[in-house]
């Protein structure tokens, strides 16, 4: 009944599930039906039940304008003198069942300073509330005096150790799997406590050796020097060519000050709430029950404000952590060989990191054995890959360079054949209905064609036409190059500039023969063996996933791009290792040669 009355869009929501009794299914005993409101693992659950508390939540503040309450779904927290905090819980075991809302003495703890102690007992010994002077968790987090707050991440940095214990034999056998769920779980666990409650430094040191003795080697195959510089690259955000693994003694107070920065205008909003309610209190107890609820749910201009400031200062702290991560590389960079200041530059470029944030996923493609994830680690960082012949099939010597460009086994081309297939699969997803492979120039016939380098071939072909891509019924042509960054390139801007020179060659060559004979369009798609994606590659793929979003209007333009990337860098990092791990063996083909032979003449 409160529900749609207090927010009508989430009411439909509301009435639409919880209308008729919920099944639900108990392993090997069936279905029950019930019918006590919200249902635990519905995403809207915690949303609506918080909406159909608000009118207790309310009444509340009228009967009681001098505590201050702070409602998380169900959990209940006060803050007031003693006297006052009776009288509240009074109220609150009165009406709460009237709400759906039973209120567990047992489960509820009462947090006073030492000299209020034996009044607190004095006023709650008809009950069984807690009382305490030394403190008592709260949200996931602790609240009371330094000891108890020290005493609290000491039990929660024995059971991190131990949980990250399975996680380090985990990672062994499945370095992906242990990395995404380190960076998206236990990462996130640490961080909250980190941000919530502070934390001295000392407190958490020995998770911190726990990570760098346990669970780096076992992501990398390798060792790590605590204090080496590779190990604060490693620290530092993906996006910057590190791998998010904090050391965490080190930001335990920049992550608490940070925290208390962005929700310092929410706290003040709530600090503020009693006062606000005693000016309301006269008209609020002359005012009918509908008129209470048009007043009190309507938000305060307050609100929205502190908001706005959250997400202000929300985007301040980032840029601030960023520029400090920056800072950071700059720092270490002279201690890294030149070799891997490339490679983090290369890094740090638009989703060439994709493929460590992907989810990893069989369906999508973007799960690595032990092996490729280890090697893809030491290729990002530029360690030698283990257990590799010292010279390639061909006879060159097995450098990298060497192993992304040989054309024995027919790799390059594989590799580009693989990334053309699937942009023009992904091209015909975002609506455009006319789309070819290698589509087949029209024949010269002596037109005009300035260039020199031109391509007047009479079989001449492209990778991939797609009519009305970039204006209607014009057929727009793309040819796709992977291009492996030249060793003496010392800067970003150096491999920028090689991905634009490769554009210009190609365009060079196809340009003027698809804009005078076709009367089309053509754009060069290069990207470097590392995943960059040259400048006009990049309007490509932005274009082309603003089409899939207006074409799906359910999934948003940053999904999309960001999947479309992560593809992208899937396909090359699997024949970056392919380069180096796969049999390039002519005896194969041989085999397979006379095989087809075979059943050629019995056929």
């Amino acid at each position: 009944h409160n529900v749609p009355r207090v927010c009508p869009p989430l009411g439909k929501v509301f009435q639409n599930t919880y209308c008729k009794p919920i099944r639900l299914i108990v392993a090997g005993q069936g279905e029950i039906y019930s019918t006590e409101g919200t249902c635990q693992g519905d995403p809207l659950a915690m949303a609506i039940y918080s909406v159909a508390l608000m009118p207790l939540i309310h009444k509340l503040e009228v009967l009681c304008p001098d505590v201050t309450q702070v409602w998380f779904a169900d959990d209940d927290g006060d803050g007031s003198k003693i006297t006052r905090l009776r009288e509240y819980w009074d109220q609150l075991v009165r009406l709460g069942p009237d709400y759906g809302y039973y209120p567990n003495a047992e489960k509820t703890a009462l947090v006073a300073k030492d000299q209020h102690v034996s009044e607190a007992q004095g006023a709650f010994n008809d009950t069984a509330v807690q009382i305490t002077s030394s403190g008592h968790r709260y949200l996931g987090g602790a609240l009371g005096t330094k000891s108890f707050i020290q005493g609290y991440f000491k039990g929660r940095v024995a059971r991190w150790q131990d949980e990250l214990s399975n996680l380090a034999k985990m990672g062994k056998t499945q370095p992906q799997a242990a990395y995404h769920v380190f960076t998206s779980g236990f990462s996130s666990k640490w961080l909250y406590h980190l941000r919530s409650t502070r934390c001295l430094p000392p407190w958490i040191e020995d998770l911190d050796r726990k990570i760098n003795s346990d669970f780096v080697p076992a992501l990398m195959g390798h060792d790590v020097d605590p204090d080496s510089a590779e190990r604060e690259l490693l620290s530092l955000p993906i996006r910057l060519g590190g791998l998010a693994m904090p050391t965490l003694s080190t930001i335990t107070e920049k992550e608490f000050e940070a925290s208390t920065k962005v929700t310092a205008p929410v706290v003040n909003l709530i600090l503020h709430k009693a006062k606000d309610s005693l000016d309301r209190l006269p008209q609020c107890q002359n005012s009918s029950s509908d008129h209470l609820l048009q007043s009190v749910y309507h938000s305060p201009k307050e609100v929205p404000k502190a908001v706005s400031a959250v997400r202000r200062t929300s985007q301040l702290v980032r840029a601030e952590k960023i520029s400090a991560a920056r800072e950071t590389l700059s720092r270490i960079g002279p201690h890294l060989s030149p070799e891997q200041q490339l490679l983090v530059e290369i890094a740090s470029e638009k989703g060439v990191s994709s493929w460590l944030t992907a989810h990893p996923a069989w369906n999508h493609g973007s799960v690595l054995n032990k092996c490729d994830f280890r090697d893809a680690l030491r290729i990002r960082y530029g360690h030698p890959l283990t257990d590799l012949p010292a010279s390639c099939v061909c006879g060159a010597p097995l450098t990298t360079s060497h192993a992304f460009t040989c054309p024995t086994g027919g790799y390059p081309s594989a590799r580009h054949d693989e990334l053309r297939d699937f942009l023009a699969g992904v091209v015909s997803e975002a609506g455009v209905r006319d789309v070819e492979s290698e589509p087949r120039l029209l024949a010269f016939d002596g037109e005009d064609l300035p260039g020199l380098s031109a391509n007047r071939a009479e079989e001449a072909r492209l990778d991939i036409r797609a009519r009305g891509f970039w204006t209607r019924q014009q057929d727009a042509f793309f040819d796709v190059r992977i291009t492996h960054p030249k060793a003496s390139a010392d800067c970003r801007e150096k491999v920028q500039a090689q991905l634009k020179d490769n554009e210009r060659a190609k365009k060079r060559q196809y340009c003027q023969r698809v804009t005078r004979i076709e009367r089309g369009s053509f754009t060069p798609l290069v990207f470097s063996t590392n995943g960059i994606a040259g400048p006009e590659t990049t309007v490509f793929l932005r274009t082309l996933a603003g089409l899939l979003a207006r074409r799906n209007k359910d999934i948003p333009y940053s999904v999309i791009i960001n999947h479309l990337r992560s593809k992208i860098s899937y396909i090359l990092l699997r024949w970056c290792v392919t380069c180096f791990r796969g049999c390039r063996a002519s005896y194969i083909r041989r085999v397979q040669g006379s095989f087809l032979a075979q059943c050629r003449q019995i056929y």
